[in-house]
């Protein structure tokens, strides 16, 4: 890895790397990424109805967590978030899935903010 990342870092975890999005919704539930806020993230990608793939510009040894928020609309029709699947090790991807309160798969609102926090492992040293 070739990335300049700050030092110091409290944590019993060594090699951790946090990234952060922000992901605009447009109609059908498109997304369209914010770059320059996005550091780290190379696309987001909708496959489905409420079910996205974030790409990583990196390879990293292990995902520690991916939250997901809905920003910036008074409906954002979404409940809750959950990663599918990851394969931040291979291909950099994490795939998410957004659903309402009946579990039923939902886009989010057009006009909302998705914000990503991903938590990584750069390391593979215990």
């Amino acid at each position: 890895m070739n990335r300049l990342f700050n030092q110091f870092f409290s944590s019993l975890e060594r090699g951790k790397v946090v990234l952060f999005g922000k992901v605009a919704i447009g109609g059908s539930g498109a997304a369209t990424i914010n770059a320059v806020k996005s550091k780290g993230i190379l696309s987001v990608a909708k496959n489905s109805t409420g079910n996205y793939t974030i790409t990583l510009n990196d390879i990293y040894v292990d995902m520690y967590s991916c939250d997901i928020k809905f920003l910036g609309s008074s409906d954002p029709g979404v409940a809750y978030t959950y990663t599918v699947s990851q394969a931040v090790n291979t291909t950099k991807a994490i795939v998410i899935q957004c659903k309402d309160n009946s579990g039923a798969a939902v886009d989010p609102a057009s006009g909302s903010e998705m914000q990503i926090e991903i938590k990584l492992k750069s390391s593979t040293a215990p």
